[in-house]
């Protein structure tokens, strides 16, 4: 198994917290909010900002399905579809979301039904699709999303598809009035946030469905349902974040660990620079993530030592760390200024602890770039070519400047 590739994954988070004809659901919003936190996260693969949408309190069916039709469109790898909020049971056993403006009773149209979700979901062309539904009676969604046994709906099944819902065709959803999430999505980020012992990393669905499934019969609460189809129950999304407890961490490995962390804080912010894209970067340099963190450290040693914007532009410019064609002058502009931006905000990367006992302390972005430089000279010794690593050219194109 393996996460998606986050260039080809799209995320789209639904949720409606305000009701004008339903009880309100405050604790939806803080659902998405967590959600798209761990889906952009090492987790969750470190998905960019762009690929990852909330759309909170829709109020019609354009305002909802867009973002998804959208998102159908873009992805080519993974679709995920996630809603929270109210659900309506049909007298024909179908089901409708209810959005912002929604009633009971005749105005059904006021409400999204799940068949127009589905429709856009199974007509994407990503290789995987998952759709999750934290409703009321969300369980009548299973009833038609990829057939029945036996159906003549069983030649549409498309392979890499997986659903799971908060509870059964008959059955309410439970949302505790004083919880901070609701009880369905409160137990899935539990289960990816601190990890679920004895279980494979990445984490396939039907691993997590099994916990969040017994969580909650262990409380008493409503029971989630599944259903997939192929190799559905095999999609991944998240790592495993459980490690045995017998497993004592070496000290090589905490250090690669925190450099992974220090890389996703430099980068957070900087997801969607142009300038930091894949294919910007010269790949015998190695480790794409590295190369690109070790350039924003480089920056940010720059601005500290008071250089000004046009003078990194052109020391950028005139660097071997960038393939051919480099990128433009206005590429570069966007990537210093919005360095200059973080650094200024939250010095840079101020959340990643200072790990003394492991030598560790970035307490100015030139420790912090002489750190990486010396990391991503030890990986091109265990990685490139006898010597590779010693190659003074390589490493200059770094010290440099």
């Amino acid at each position: 198994m393996r996460l998606p590739d986050p260039a080809g994954t799209r995320v789209v988070l639904i949720g409606v917290d305000e009701y004008q004809h339903f009880p309100p659901l405050p604790a939806v919003r803080n659902n998405l909010t967590e959600l798209a936190k761990l889906f952009r996260s090492p987790l969750g693969g470190s998905l960019p900002d762009g690929h990852c949408t909330t759309v909170l309190n829709p109020t019609d069916i354009d305002s909802m399905l867009d973002p998804v039709h959208r998102a159908a469109s873009e992805a080519s790898d993974t679709l995920v579809v996630y809603f929270a909020g109210h659900g309506m049971p049909l007298s024909d056993g179908s089901l409708r979301l209810a959005v912002r403006n929604s009633e009971r009773g005749r105005k059904q149209y006021a409400s999204v039904a799940f068949d127009d979700l589905r429709a856009e979901v199974l007509d994407s062309m990503a290789a995987n699709k998952v759709v999750i539904l934290d409703c009321c009676y969300s369980g009548a969604a299973l009833e038609g999303f990829m057939g029945s046994a036996g159906d003549v709906a069983d030649e549409t099944i498309i392979e890499g598809t997986y659903v799971m819902t908060a509870s059964a065709a008959t059955r309410a959803a439970m949302a505790p009035p004083d919880a901070r999430l609701t009880a369905f999505t409160g137990e899935l980020v539990k289960a990816i946030a601190n990890g679920i012992p004895e279980m494979p990393d990445p984490l396939d669905m039907s691993s997590l469905y099994k916990y969040v499934h017994g969580q909650l019969k262990s409380q008493g609460m409503p029971l989630p349902q599944q259903r997939a189809s192929g190799l559905g129950h095999d999609i991944a999304l998240f790592h495993n974040k459980w490690r045995p407890a017998t497993t004592k961490p070496t000290l090589a490995v905490k250090r690669e660990e925190w450099f992974r962390e220090i890389g996703h804080e430099l980068l957070g912010r900087l997801r969607d620079v142009s300038a930091l894209a894949q294919d910007q970067l010269r790949p015998e340099l190695g480790d794409p993530a590295l190369i690109r963190s070790l350039l924003v450290a480089r920056i940010a040693t720059q601005l500290a030592q008071g250089k000004c914007t046009t003078t990194i532009s052109r020391t950028l410019s005139s660097s071997g760390v960038f393939a051919t064609p480099r990128p433009n002058a206005d590429e570069l502009y966007e990537l210093i200024t919005k360095v200059k931006s973080a650094y200024e905000i939250d010095g840079l990367a101020s959340s990643v602890p200072f790990l003394g006992g492991l030598g560790l302390f970035p307490w100015t972005p030139e420790s912090t770039y002489m750190l990486l430089i010396e990391h991503w000279a030890a990986q091109r010794g265990r990685t490139g070519p006898r010597g590779e690593s010693r190659s003074p050219g390589l490493i200059m194109e770094f010290r440099g400047g």
